[in-house]
């Protein structure tokens, strides 16, 4: 068993963090992929500009940017980005990702292969320019 919000495995994952807060990358990934087939392929995941939840005890609320600062959703916790970058360095375990938690998995435990069925092969087809970008190993 291993839990993938452990706070020594999820140090491995920070620069992703900071990449979804501050670069919007995985958005950036999905629009991208969307503009090349959009009348051959139907969406598997929607993206919004950050795709983070941010988890504390009672709480698992997403992530946005308003103006200068990051705001937790229905919650009173806000960061400008000096104190964003330091939350993540802190507490990589409390940032989660929403959909796309192949990102993750795959900093994680890198794998050889993954076997699934057409549902999965569109959603991992939909992730691959960000894997690439994020030069994780993707053959498709």
């Amino acid at each position: 068993m291993l839990d993938a919000n452990d706070a020594s495995l999820k140090q491995l994952f920070t620069s992703h963090i900071e990449k979804e807060c501050f670069e919007n990358l995985s958005h950036k990934a999905y629009t991208e992929t969307m503009s090349v087939w959009p009348e051959h392929y139907v969406a598997q995941a929607y993206s919004r500009p950050i795709n983070l939840f941010y988890l504390k005890p009672q709480l698992r609320a997403r992530i946005e940017q308003q103006g200068e600062l990051w705001q937790v959703v229905d919650s009173a916790i806000n960061w400008d980005a000096s104190s964003l970058q330091e939350e993540i360095k802190q507490h990589p375990e409390r940032f989660s990702r929403m959909r796309s938690h192949v990102l993750c998995i795959r900093c994680i435990l890198p794998n050889i292969a993954f076997v699934g069925g057409g549902g999965e092969l569109a959603y991992w087809a939909q992730l691959k320019s960000l894997l690439m970008q994020r030069k994780l190993f993707f053959l498709f």
